[in-house]
């Protein structure tokens, strides 16, 4: 067991709990104001990207090894454009309800699960990952 990688989990951990706990703090903040106040500010809608740096922050290990390899840096399109967009949607999907056309939310029983399960978290904080872990280093020189 090394005490230099022990120190890096502690720290890893304490980024991902502060965090958490800053963007609780901002949420809790902008629903208190909208308590008071009676309207929603913009804002209210993007939640989800909140929860964007946590996704970040898990996928940092897997970009560091990136790092250390040699290479050069390439983006994993296909991974961005088939699994970041519809995860992207989902994190829109708040504003999509109040502002978008009638064909861009799903029917029924589907839409009411989105608004709600969380699913403005969890697609935050997947869309972060994608994001990280879409960014990778390749020794070929081919296109990708």
């Amino acid at each position: 067991m090394s005490i230099k990688k022990s120190v890096a989990y502690f720290i890893y951990t304490f980024v991902l709990i502060v965090l958490f706990i800053f963007i609780g703090d901002i949420i809790m903040t902008i629903r208190q104001k909208m308590s008071t106040t009676g309207v929603a500010p913009l804002s209210v809608y993007f939640f989800s990207f909140m929860y964007v740096p946590i996704g970040i922050t898990l996928g940092l290990p897997l970009f560091i090894q990136q790092y250390k390899k040699d290479g050069l840096w390439k983006v994993n399109k296909e991974k961005l454009v088939f699994a970041g967009v519809p995860i992207l949607y989902l994190c829109f999907f708040y504003f999509l309800v109040v502002y978008a056309p009638s064909f861009l939310i799903p029917p029924g029983n589907i839409a009411h699960k989105f608004l709600n399960n969380g699913v403005e978290q969890f697609s935050g904080i997947v869309f972060g990952f994608i994001v990280i872990t879409s960014i990778y280093k390749s020794r070929d020189n081919s296109k990708c």
